[in-house]
């Protein structure tokens, strides 16, 4: 949160985003633990070769 210079309700918002779209999940059923999903692996992937492709 800090080191994204993100405030607390950003990060809440985003994080349910993420979890809404089953790209993040809690990790062990722990609330403040994350891990990226099979979906938001392969999102990253599509996302970075957009960026090659674009740059």
């Amino acid at each position: 949160m800090y080191r994204c210079n993100l405030s607390f309700k950003q990060v809440e918002h985003y994080l349910g985003f993420l979890l809404e779209r089953k790209l993040l999940c809690h990790v062990d059923g722990d609330p403040c633990t994350f891990k990226i999903t099979s979906k938001g692996e392969r999102f990253l992937q599509a996302y970075k070769s957009l960026l090659r492709l674009m740059g």
